[in-house]
């Protein structure tokens, strides 16, 4: 560099002095017109190369003003990239210096300097391993790493330049010079991980790459606590895919290909890694698992791409877990006697321990058991009988009634064939004697009276409940079709109080999907103080059908208020049909006890919806209630619809 140019940048002042033991790196001050700051300057048999750095608000940072130029010959052209760099030699230029020319002498020259830098860089990194503290304060950039500054010069080295057309530079910078050279041939290749996995890498050493979701530090951080894990993957061997992809750019200027044997590893391979490659999960893996895998983790993973959600999906449902017997079952084959779903519950209470989720399983193992499993055991009339035929104990015989009990409200048919089956079993007999209405060949309008009997507390088919809430999903994709912050994340299970989370226009909102085919429906006691606490951030979402017809869709929202808003109404509602002389009376909110559970007996609330919807009036002005019309046909037991596409008019 030569202070002789009128250029104000060219007026440098440099006072060097060399690093530890070497004669071609010097590092000082540089004041180059008005910018001063520390300077690394690699000396090469034919030009120097410099980079400015200092710390700035505790970070790293290469300093260079984009307004000095970033080729030189003794003095500043004009070739300015903004890259945070000087290369300083007798290349050949226009008479303006305004440019480099492009000939023979040029490209020979870019492709030496190419190799001394590459060459020059690995010297640098040799003589800093055990002198790092040394090299820092003479640099004096106190409190940066080796990791810190490598990621500086693979940034503004490398990844920088890929993103610059000019010929020149990426001569010297990529392919099997500079940058190229460099790393292929020293550890110093920052693999953009967290925490002790966050390390420099020898690229030729590299067995992992993470891809997918898995390269979300949420996700990565997580698995990578779990020691089977760690075990399996040293930290020099593993990199982030965004990091290898850009260094496969860097040397895929080289005429010369390399060939690296590496591996895709995403979060299905960590798990099966943790579940020792069989579909097995005891209890404390399962434990373990499901503090990151569980049914909202899926949805999120499904965001994030459909291809490995259902890779990941397609392996969960092969998992088996430990039944009460201890012996290992396909997770859809079992049970778990703390379900949500009355059905589930009531049935596991009877069922051989076989078929039951093992108790010692945690919340966080129910988690992870719930993500893996989606379909359960139904009402299988064969295997119903087998099981109440072998029951011996009195605790079981107990349960078993009280599941013939709910099958009475819920699927009487199923209740009646299987007393029919079931005449030898004496201890069932006793409690339900064939002159009780549970004769398959009773009068239809007693099947009709036991129907309406069912309508008015609530109680409906729960095999009704899947396909409405795959209609909810619909529907809220045709509200919100043309908001693009809105997002429908599927709750529901173990421990949770609504079926979907609404987030849109930085808002999150509960959803509770009833599908009913009476005019009530059932809030257990939590989802009751749910709804109370909720209020602006909870609404309704009531799913009527007639068998798989939809008959309307209605969505209460703000429904706290709503509610509160209807009482203050009944003295102008319409007028009940029950009068004083017929002594019944038509609620609009009741109460009854669950004694078909385990454990102390709670309330259930019950809400006549539509009374409270009369109140209002279809085609009402209140904007927290709306009534939709819908073609779409429910599929019995399954999450799905009929209809593809199907529509929703909202009825004013």
């Amino acid at each position: 560099m030569n202070p002789e140019e009128p250029n104000n940048q060219s007026l440098t002042i440099w006072n060097p002095i060399n690093l530890l033991s070497s004669s071609i790196i010097q590092i000082g001050d540089v004041m180059i017109g008005d910018f001063r700051t520390n300077t690394l300057c690699l000396t090469l048999s034919n030009g120097k190369f410099v980079i400015t750095l200092d710390r700035k608000e505790g970070e790293l940072r290469a300093s260079l003003p984009n307004d000095i130029a970033n080729i030189w010959v003794t003095a500043p052209t004009q070739e300015k990239f903004g890259l945070k760099f000087i290369i300083n030699a007798s290349f050949d230029i226009n008479t303006g210096r305004s440019e480099v020319l492009t000939n023979q002498k040029n490209d020979e020259l870019s492709n030496k300097l190419g190799s001394e830098l590459g060459e020059q860089l690995c010297q640098l990194f040799a003589l800093t391993q055990n002198n790092w503290n040394e090299f820092i304060e003479a640099l004096q950039i106190t409190g940066t790493t080796q990791y810190e500054f490598w990621k500086l010069i693979w940034n503004e080295l490398a990844l920088k330049v890929l993103d610059k057309q000019f010929k020149l530079i990426r001569v010297i910078m990529l392919g099997n010079k500079g940058m190229g050279y460099f790393l292929s041939n020293c550890p110093a290749l920052p693999n953009g991980l967290w925490g002790e996995y966050q390390q420099l890498v020898f690229p030729s050493q590299v067995v992992y790459v993470v891809e997918n979701i898995l390269k979300h530090q949420r996700f990565f951080s997580h698995v990578f606590q779990w020691e089977r894990i760690k075990n399996r993957c040293n930290p020099s061997t593993i990199i982030h895919g965004n990091e290898w992809d850009k260094y496969r750019k860097i040397i895929a200027y080289s005429p010369i290909h390399q060939q690296f044997k590496v591996e895709d590893l995403d979060l299905l391979q960590v798990i099966k890694w943790q579940l020792l490659e069989k579909h097995q999960a005891n209890v404390q893996t399962a434990n373990q698992v499901g503090q990151l895998i569980n049914k909202a983790c899926l949805e999120e993973i499904k965001q994030y791409g459909l291809v490995e959600y259902q890779k990941l999906f397609d392996w969960l449902n092969k998992v088996e877990f430990l039944s009460q017997s201890n012996n290992y079952q396909l997770n859809s084959r079992l049970l778990d006697v703390n379900s949500e779903d009355d059905d589930e519950k009531l049935l596991s209470a009877f069922a051989p321990d076989e078929y039951v989720l093992n108790q010692q399983y945690g919340n966080t193992g129910k988690d992870f058991f719930y993500a893996c499993r989606s379909s359960k055991l139904g009402r299988e009339e064969e295997k119903l009988i087998e099981w109440i035929l072998a029951i011996t104990a009195d605790s079981k015989r107990l349960a078993a009634i009280r599941y013939l009990e709910y099958l009475r409200i819920v699927d009487d048919s199923l209740f009646s064939r299987l007393l029919s089956r079931l005449k030898e079993v004496d201890w069932l007999q006793e409690l339900f004697p064939p002159d009780q209405d549970t004769d398959v060949t009773r009068e239809t309008d007693e099947v009709d009276a036991s129907v309406d009997k069912r309508g008015q507390d609530g109680t409906g088919n729960p095999e009704w409940g899947d396909p409405g809430e795959a209609l909810a999903k619909l529907f809220y994709d045709h509200i919100y079709l043309a908001n693009y912050s809105y997002n429908l994340v599927r709750k529901g299970g173990y421990n949770c109080n609504h079926d979907f989370l609404l987030c849109v226009d930085g808002r999150e909102i509960e959803i509770e999907v009833k599908t009913i085919a009476s005019k009530s429906f059932r809030l257990s006691i939590s989802e009751w103080k749910e709804l109370v606490s909720k209020n602006d951030c909870y609404e309704l979402l009531i799913v009527e059908h007639s068998g798989s017809d939809v008959s309307k869709v209605i969505r209460i929202q703000n429904a706290w208020d709503t509610l509160q808003n209807a009482l203050a109404k009944l003295d102008s509602g319409n007028l009940t049909v029950e009068t004083i002389l017929s002594k019944n009376i038509e609620s609009l909110i009741g109460l009854q006890q669950d004694n078909l559970q385990k454990g102390k007996p709670k309330n259930v609330v019950v809400v006549n919806w539509d009374r409270l919807v009369n109140i209002y009036g279809q085609g009402s002005n209140d904007e927290n209630i709306t009534f939709y019309s819908c073609n779409a046909q429910l599929v019995y037991g399954q999450r799905s619809v009929n209809t593809t596409n199907p529509v929703f008019t909202q009825i004013t």
